[in-house]
């Protein structure tokens, strides 16, 4: 925690409205810069007998991660009694590195639920975290937050939180720019301990020109200690914040020796200062003594810690400091800024290494962190690969080999044509510096230049659905390499084994993948595992082996277990994969579990195809449980995340999902929307690579009751599925089937081909694809069941205990619902989705201790959920809260389990 001033002028009516943090959970001190929010805030932490937990926020805690470490610790300094936060942290990580905040902000709720003195957490400059997802955890942990806990947040700008909510509720206390700004009084109290021969009439001046602004006035403050004349000092006082700051700061600098006055203007390129650093940039070892006197002499230097070992310039004292380096030197910052790229570089600190060597005017210094550090930032996201070329020149970021990284992330984030329009740039790129880059480490995919290219048209082709183009470009990269085992050589293996499988053929291409598995095992390009199983388990899926897809994903889990530092990006692609095959058996919340691991361990990567997935699988599983809003929700975010349309279908089947989703919603026209704007082939042209579109195709045109028009497309589908073995597909196009024949008026023909494709469905236990028929399917199952014993097949062939299964499910389907946390509630705060769902165990007679095993939460979690659904619901115990709850149509009245 920041210490406040020797001189710091005590504001009583600004404490005592301070003082109102201890009752409230939340307090907003939100300003412009200057205004005295941290030394307000600092020094009234200092005056009361609480704990407070400080931490500064910067621009680097757009890193989940990060932000939660650094709130970790700083809880640990203010609770020293309990369990270490950041040990638990960095336990939890190293067990699971992709953790999702959501579990990291658990573990730190649990571990303060007992605390009974107040604990404020101070996140000072709040302003500069810019993460939506960081945003959405702090406020997972406002809303959650165990009694004890109160929040300061200090801030330029409102965080972006349910303000109005909590202030209509009386749960914020708020500070603003009207409240900060210095009175007369409190003015003339700062003033006068640097200035005290100050007349009357001077201070009116100076109070009315900086308007009560704590910076002007702590500035004037300096200005006119020792001045010769104060009164033309003060007569001269006048103007906008940013020329009076100019003049002040002119007359602060002057009056400092000449070595601070240079330490000031050198180390202002930097954020963050610390010996070290600054002796590196300024070429001199006094940095640290310098520092401490700086701060002492109240120069706008900021302490970042305890330990003096690092420091901030106010932001706006450095801008000027800059402006007065500019003006004395132009050409200064460009040595200062070279030296701090190296000095990051050297600590492996990429990102601000490369800021500095672009600030220094050295492309050829930025290019070689960039070559040296871009094999692993491609493959990261939080825009982070965007980040690193959107801060080089475009000079050259327009070199060939910067082009062909580009296209990759494209690629990566699945945009084939933005990936080939830069390729294109870089055939037209002069290549000659790339030739002679010494920096690139010899076995890399970026490395052969021509080959690159070639391997990159391989994967726009790849993409966009193109076997023919796929083929001849990945052959063509294979030959340009003089090494086989090279990574570039079996990248372009890994697309030639995906040919086969945009034709239609499962069985080669499961063959290609399976042999390629070994050959890639040997080289251990751990990178690749990923790809590859996403790819396999679509095919075992398609073949409707869902046993071998499930095979497939454990033996993945079990490789990576294996490996000292397990692929994150191959165990999400084995999470979702493994949800996938739960959900189609209908084991719904073990496909929840499973889904929400995968994606959350996939979010850190830029490979979109794997992330849309698992966003997409977590829709059908929300709607299966009868939380529509949530399933569009979801389904609307891997869109929005997810490849771009001009990618295959079979590659990528989430628009069609989401329009088959908003069809069996009733959103008949929403789903129009886009299926009727793609293009379709010719009757008995249809491709392999577009059938998701074209099963969305299908079933719109059932929902517009034109079942001709559906079979006219179905059945060139069926033909080349049964020739390819594609029996999974084949599930999925005779339900459509079934019903446009039902809809046609032939309903034995429909019962029968829904027979025959439950006889395929049952020995792989697939569900989900036949539920999906809907109340159709569901009356041909009644004709089907009335034509067989009880445990023999129908005389459709259909096994009667799939027949049996089938039924339950759908009749779970069709019971009523509890409450979707997005519908209204007719309670005064509405209970979350997560509260609706401990609410429904609670009226199913589970205990505490057994809803947290199911939910996979601690007692403690439970019990706060419990506490607060009470508080919502105004009961007292469980008995009245499900009596209430069925009352209000929140839970499903099952008299078997009222506890």
């Amino acid at each position: 925690m920041p210490q406040p001033p020797d001189d710091f002028v005590p504001r009583p009516r600004l404490f005592d409205r301070l003082d109102r943090a201890l009752a409230a959970p939340v307090t907003v001190v939100c300003a412009p810069p200057g205004f005295g929010k941290s030394t307000l805030v600092a020094a009234w932490c200092s005056t009361r007998s609480i704990s407070v937990a400080w931490m500064s926020a910067d621009a680097a805690d757009a890193d989940q991660v990060r932000f939660w470490r650094h709130v970790a610790a700083a809880l640990d300094h203010a609770v020293p009694d309990v369990e270490s936060l950041v040990a638990m942290v960095d336990a939890h990580l190293a067990h699971d590195p992709a953790a999702p905040p959501a579990e990291l902000v658990a573990r730190i709720n649990n571990a303060l639920v007992d605390a009974t003195d107040p604990v404020v957490l101070v996140i000072d400059d709040y302003h500069t975290v810019e993460s939506r997802e960081v945003h959405a955890s702090v406020a997972l942990l406002l809303d959650h937050a165990p009694p004890a806990l109160r929040f300061v947040l200090l801030s330029r700008a409102d965080p972006p939180f349910a303000l109005a909510r909590r202030r209509a509720r009386g749960e914020l206390v708020e500070l603003r720019e009207a409240d900060l700004r210095f009175t007369r009084d409190e003015a003339a109290d700062l003033l006068r301990r640097v200035a005290p021969d100050i007349s009357s009439g001077q201070l009116d001046v100076l109070v009315e020109r900086t308007e009560g602004w704590a910076v002007g006035l702590q500035l004037a403050g300096l200005s006119l200690a020792g001045h010769p004349d104060p009164a033309s000092f003060v007569a001269a006082f006048s103007g906008s914040h940013r020329f009076v700051l100019d003049f002040l700061v002119e007359e602060v600098l002057d009056r400092q020796p000449p070595d601070v006055h240079e330490f000031l203007l050198e180390t202002s390129i930097l954020d963050h200062l610390s010996s070290d650093l600054c002796d590196a940039v300024t070429v001199r070892t006094d940095s640290q003594e310098i520092l401490e006197h700086a701060e002492r002499s109240g120069l706008f230097l900021i302490a970042l810690d305890d330990d003096r070992r690092w420091w901030r310039y106010h932001h706006l004292f450095a801008d000027l400091l800059r402006v007065q380096l500019s003006k004395r030197d132009p050409s200064a910052a460009s040595a200062l800024h070279r030296r701090a790229a190296l000095w990051h570089d050297e600590r492996e600190l990429a990102p601000e290494a490369v800021r500095h060597a672009v600030a220094a005017d050295d492309p050829d210094l930025a290019a070689e962190i960039v070559q040296r550090h871009a094999g692993e930032l491609l493959l990261r996201t939080e825009g982070a690969a965007w980040g690193w070329f959107t801060q080089l020149p475009a000079a050259l970021v327009g070199s060939r080999r910067l082009l062909l990284a580009r296209a990759r992330l494209a690629l990566y984030e699945g945009s084939p044509d933005e990936a080939e329009q830069l390729l294109d740039a870089a055939d037209d790129a002069d290549d000659t510096d790339d030739a002679d880059d010494p920096t690139t480490p010899g076995d890399s995919v970026h490395d052969d230049l021509e080959a690159n290219t070639s391997l990159l048209r391989a994967y726009v082709a790849h993409l966009r659905g193109d076997a023919e183009e796929t083929q001849r470009r990945a052959t063509e990269a294979r030959a340009a390499t003089s090494d086989p085992q090279s990574t570039l050589s079996l990248v372009a293996e890994l697309h030639l084994a995906a040919v086969p499988w945009l034709r239609g053929d499962v069985t080669a291409a499961e063959s290609a993948l399976r042999a390629g598995i070994e050959h890639w095992r040997s080289s251990n390009p751990e990178d690749r595992a990923a790809w590859t199983a996403h790819y396999l388990t679509d095919i075992q899926r398609a073949r409707g082996d869902l046993d071998a897809a499930a095979q497939t994903c454990r033996s993945l889990l079990d490789r990576e277990a294996t490996y000292e530092r397990p692929d994150d990006l191959a165990i999400a692609v084995a999470h979702t994969g493994l949800a996938q095959v739960a959900y189609e058996r209908n084991d719904i919340d073990h496909a929840r579990t499973l889904v929400e691991t995968g994606i959350a361990r996939c979010r850190p990567y830029v490979q979109a195809q794997f992330l849309a997935t698992g966003l997409a699988t977590k829709a059908l599983i929300l709607d299966a449980l009868g939380l529509p809003a949530a399933a569009l929700e979801a389904m609307d975010e891997a869109v929005r995340l997810g490849p771009r349309e001009t990618v295959a279908d079979i590659l990528n089947p989430v628009p069609a999902q989401r329009a088959r989703l908003l069809l069996a919603q009733g959103q008949l026209e929403a789903a129009a929307d886009w299926i009727d704007g793609r293009h379709h082939g010719a009757d008995g042209t249809r491709r392999h690579v577009d059938l998701p579109g074209d099963l969305a195709l299908a079933d719109l045109s059932l929902s517009r009751g034109n079942p001709a028009d559906a079979l006219r497309l179905l059945d060139p589908m069926r033909a080349h599925a049964e020739r390819d073995r594609r029996w999974g597909h084949l599930i999925d196009i005779d339900v459509l089937r079934a019903r446009a024949l039902a809809l046609s008026g032939n309903e034995d023909e429909a019962v029968g081909t829904l027979g025959r494709t439950i006889a395929r469905a049952a020995p792989g236990g697939h569900v989900r694809a036949l539920l999906a028929g809907g109340t159709p399917v569901a009356g041909l199952l009644a004709r089907l069941v009335s034509q067989g014993g009880r445990d023999r097949p129908t005389g459709a062939g259909a096994p009667a205990e799939h027949l049996r299964t089938l039924q339950h499910a759908l009749t779970v389907a069709d019971r009523p619902r509890p409450a979707d946390a997005s519908r209204p509630q007719r309670l005064v705060v509405p209970l979350t989705e997560r509260e609706l769902e401990i609410l429904e165990l609670i009226n199913g007679g589970r205990r505490n201790k057994e809803i947290a095993a199911e939910l996979y939460v601690s007692l403690n979690t439970v019990k706060k959920h419990v506490t607060h659904i009470f508080d919502k619901l105004g009961v007292t115990n469980r008995t009245q809260a499900t009596a209430r709850a069925r009352q209000l149509g929140l839970v499903i009245d099952d008299p078997e389990h009222h506890p």
